[in-house]
Formats: C-alpha cells, sequence, structure tokens
C-alpha cells in the first residue's frame, strides 16, 4: 500500500508525468508507485529505475497494465522472447521496437505475429457492453472466422491477431480456398512492414491460366463458406436472444458494484474539487445525468461523462464539446474500491474518447 507521501507524489505525476525526472531514485525504484504511475501513461516507464527496465516480473506487469511499456525496457529484455511475445500480443506494431536479433529471425516473427487461432468464446463484460445486433454480429465471426483475404490482396495493413479460424473451418473449405487464393493471386509481405502486403511480381505472371483458375475455384469456396456461416448463425439466433436477454439481470449488478468506486469529483475549467469530501461514481452518475453507457475515460485515469446533463458545446468557428464535471477514482486498498476498479478496466468504463477528435471512434456500448 503506497504511504501518504507516495500518494501526494502520485498526484503531481498524474498532473504531469514529466514530474517523474524529478523524483527520488527510491521512488523510481519502487514497484508499486511506477505501476501506479504507468496506469496513468505509458511515459513512466522511461522514468523507472534501470533495475526495474531490467527486472522481469516488473516490466510483464507492466506491459499487463500499458503495452506501450514495452518502448521503454532495457535492451536485455527487448531481447527476450518472453516478454517482447507478451507485449506484441497486445500491440502487433511494437514487434518494430524488438530486439535486432528476434526481428531478423523468421520463425519467430511468423510464431508471434501469425497467432492463427479459434475465436474465443465471447468474453462475458463483451457480452454485457454489447446490443443485440452486436452480439450477433459477434456469433457470425465464430463461425465465419477471419483469414484477412481482401486486405492483403489491396495491400492494406493487417492486424496479423485478428487472423482466426471459424467453427466452419472443421469442414476444411476456408483452409482449401484460403490456398487456392494464395496461390492465384501470390503475394508477399513488404521488408519494412510485415502487416502490409503487396503483390508477389515474380509468381503473378507465372502460369496465369492455372492461377486465374485456382482464384475463381478459391473465391466461390469463399462464397460457400459464407453461407454455411450464415446458416450457422441462424441455427443459434435464440441462444443468442436468449443471452442478450439475461444479460441485464448481470449488468445491473455490476452497475452496482462499479458505482461503489470512491474517489472526487472535479470541475473539468477549474481543475478543482466541487466538494472537499470523497464521493462515489454513483453520487457523480446522479449529479451529471449519466448511465453506465455514458462514462468514458478522460485524461489519465480519470472517468467523465459526455451525457447532456455534463457537456457544453461552443461555437467559435467549429463545434468543441467538453465536459462540465469528471470522476478522479481514489488509490485505496480496500475490497470494494478494488472490485469497482476491475470492473472498470473489464467493462472498458476508462475507454478514452474525444467528441472532438474526428479520428476518436465513439464508445458505443449498449449494457441497457
Amino acid at each position: 500500500m503506497l504511504e501518504t507521501f507516495q500518494k501526494d507524489e502520485l498526484e503531481k505525476v498524474r498532473q504531469d508525468v514529466g514530474y517523474l525526472a524529478q523524483v527520488s531514485e527510491d521512488l523510481k525504484a519502487h514497484e508499486e508507485f511506477m505501476l501506479e504511475a504507468i496506469k496513468i501513461s505509458s511515459l513512466a516507464m522511461h522514468y523507472a529505475a534501470p533495475q526495474l527496465k531490467d527486472k522481469e516480473g516488473f516490466v510483464l506487469a507492466a506491459i499487463e497494465i500499458d503495452c506501450d511499456a514495452y518502448m521503454y525496457i532495457s535492451d536485455r529484455l527487448k531481447d527476450s522472447e518472453r516478454v517482447t511475445s507478451a507485449a506484441i500480443r497486445k500491440k502487433p506494431s511494437l514487434y518494430f521496437y524488438a530486439s535486432e536479433r528476434l526481428q531478423a529471425d523468421e520463425d519467430y516473427k511468423n510464431n508471434t505475429l501469425k497467432i492463427n487461432s479459434w475465436y474465443p468464446w465471447i468474453k462475458l463484460h463483451k457480452v454485457l457492453k454489447n446490443n443485440f445486433w452486436e452480439g450477433l454480429k459477434d456469433t457470425f465471426s465464430i463461425m465465419y472466422g477471419d483469414y484477412g483475404i481482401l486486405k492483403k490482396i489491396n495491400g492494406a495493413e493487417l492486424d496479423p491477431n485478428q487472423l482466426k479460424y471459424g467453427l466452419v473451418d472443421i469442414t476444411l473449405i476456408p483452409q482449401l480456398s484460403n490456398f487456392l487464393i494464395n496461390y492465384g493471386m501470390p503475394g508477399k509481405p513488404l521488408s519494412n512492414n510485415p502487416f502490409r502486403y503487396a503483390r508477389d511480381e515474380e509468381r503473378w505472371n507465372d502460369a496465369v491460366i492455372l492461377r486465374s483458375i485456382s482464384a475463381c475455384i478459391g473465391f466461390g469456396l469463399q462464397f460457400l463458406r459464407f453461407a454455411m456461416a450464415a446458416a450457422a448463425t441462424l441455427m443459434v439466433l435464440p441462444v443468442v436472444a436468449l443471452v442478450h436477454t439475461l444479460k441485464f439481470l448481470l449488468a445491473y449488478y455490476y452497475q452496482h458494484q462499479l458505482f461503489q468506486l470512491e474517489g472526487v469529483i472535479y470541475n473539468a475549467t477549474t481543475q478543482q474539487p466541487i466538494s472537499g469530501e470523497p464521493t462515489t461514481l454513483a453520487e457523480f452518475a446522479a449529479i451529471t445525468g449519466s448511465s453506465l453507457s455514458d462514462l468514458c475515460g478522460y485524461k489519465s485515469s480519470d472517468l467523465t461523462s459526455y451525457s447532456s446533463g455534463n457537456s457544453t458545446s461552443s461555437y467559435y468557428g467549429a463545434r468543441s464539446t467538453n465536459p462540465n464535471l469528471f470522476f478522479r477514482p481514489s488509490v485505496s486498498n480496500k475490497p470494494a474500491q478494488i472490485k469497482a476498479q476491475q470492473l472498470v478496466t473489464a467493462l472498458e468504463i476508462n475507454e478514452k474518447y474525444d467528441p472532438n477528435d474526428s479520428s476518436s471512434e465513439a464508445i458505443g456500448r449498449s449494457f441497457w
């Protein structure tokens, strides 16, 4: 548990991560303090003591919190297959920060980047925050799988971790189709970016007729694969409907636990607490007229809501929307607080959203 002065220092870090450069070496070497700092920003790893950057257990814990922390760890651990794989599986582009040895190892690259696996059972928290239509699409994905074929053909950037087998793969039709399309329209990863594909000119003009026939048969099998996945999805439609009916009781139970999260409500304009007394997320939701679906991440580890009762729009050349209040969770080891913080992460309540940033995607949760 952090001591009082450590909590005070952490609040300063929350305001400016660069403040870590000024803290004592003892704090930079304090695992619990630095992990809390990494929750605020992955850049905190840059300021961590050298022994922490080189400690495998600490680094793995940091990657679990924020995988971007991998960019700042020691060169020795960047050469560790275990540590590097843990980071890459969370964010494939971190491959470019691995050691030269690992980047040059073709077998390692294929095994780490191209993680073909079955779609897992839909996680409970994903069911809770999706509506029926999204649940239906998830079910179809499990049946259909994803080989990234169109992205490869178009030369688009591919997230290797999206490559999954679907339930219809037990027929071997998708695998055969994938083989025929790859033969008929050969491509290869770019040497400077393993996530982008280009046409393989050397093979493209070889045996043109045979390759054309192969591609046509492959795409025909793809249509059959789609039809089989659609039929399988329709067969389990009643089950999907039942699950999304029962989810409301569980969502209410989790909301009750989540709203016990303790913290302080701040004015977003003045950056000052609206009250000297600590409160709960339930009171913040009541004051702002927010539902569970409205909550989202704000700066660092704070939470806010862009509900109509907690947002102000201004027009100075362009529309700008800003929250009136935000909620800052307290650092505490109380069981209820720990459980609530776990739910914040599990339900992705802390997912950042900026309505003024055109590249920021709307949260789109449907708990109710």
